[in-house]
């Protein structure tokens, strides 16, 4: 709920910030804020003008905050997925938790944080796989060290982004020709920045995440339009396969495989 209507906002561990879609906020009433510098949004797909919002109430299952700013922009202009959402939900509203995050159930919990990561062993169970999150990161988004091919590069879980990416520099890296890098699009990409993004399928022979190595992962191969911290991008299709719960708190990521249900959200 937005200043007590309903809205619905897509998880994004890959936002920097939260927005809502300008239809959104024109919906709900809440007006804009002045702002001296013209402002961007950056995300998949480039850069994008954008305003500024402030809500004077979100309650989300129960988690309430007062004057929460939100971004703003035009999406969906070309992506039908971000059309039918009022917004997204960053790390920004919910860091101060520990997010049990189950991609299998569509469920998502979150629970105060401990700091020390004993809890998730106590909710999960199961095997559990412990990933360092890289502390340096100023957007709080979750960047992990990973392996492939025998080299090590830095992926971002973005759930956000329903297909796991690996960069053109990253496919050169291993060893990937230039001509199938360049070979023709089997698809293409759109998020919330101006412009949609070229793909090329490919399937990866070796992911090692941790102490788990995923053989023959299907990826999509994409160009970067700007500079980024990070080589690939875990999306949604890649966590339908672990379980996740994610310690902002402690830089932790655990990921319990293969995945059990979590358990059922208080009434």
């Amino acid at each position: 709920m937005i200043d007590g209507k309903p809205a619905l906002l897509l998880f994004d561990t890959g936002a920097s910030t939260s927005m809502l879609s300008t239809r959104a906020a024109a919906r709900l009433g809440i007006l804009m804020v002045p702002s001296v510098h013209p402002l961007e949004i950056a995300g998949f797909g480039g850069v994008r003008a954008a305003g500024l919002v402030m809500a004077q109430s979100v309650d989300i299952g129960g988690l309430k905050a007062r004057r929460f700013a939100f971004f703003t922009a035009d999406l969906g202009e070309q992506n039908d997925g971000l059309a039918a959402l009022d917004g997204l939900m960053s790390s920004d509203m919910i860091s101060k938790f520990d997010i049990d995050l189950d991609m299998p159930e569509q469920q998502l919990l979150l629970y105060g944080t401990v700091g020390d990561c004993r809890r998730p062993q106590t909710v999960l169970g199961g095997d559990l796989y412990q990933l360092p999150l890289d502390p340096f990161d100023r957007d709080k988004k979750l960047v992990i060290n990973v392996g492939a091919g025998g080299k090590g590069f830095k992926a971002e879980i973005d759930t956000g982004s329903n297909r796991t990416v690996i960069y053109r520099r990253m496919a050169l890296d291993l060893g990937i020709s230039p001509a199938d890098v360049r070979a023709h699009p089997t698809g293409r990409m759109e998020g919330v920045g101006a412009r949609p993004i070229s793909i090329r399928s490919y399937a990866l022979p070796d992911l090692e995440v941790g102490d788990l190595t995923f053989r023959h992962l299907p990826v999509e191969i994409a160009d970067e339009l700007a500079p980024r911290q990070f080589d690939m991008i875990l999306g949604t299709d890649f966590m339908k396969r672990v379980h996740v719960w994610i310690s902002y708190s402690s830089h932790t990521l655990i990921m319990q495989y293969p995945p059990l249900p979590s358990p059922k959200a208080p009434e």
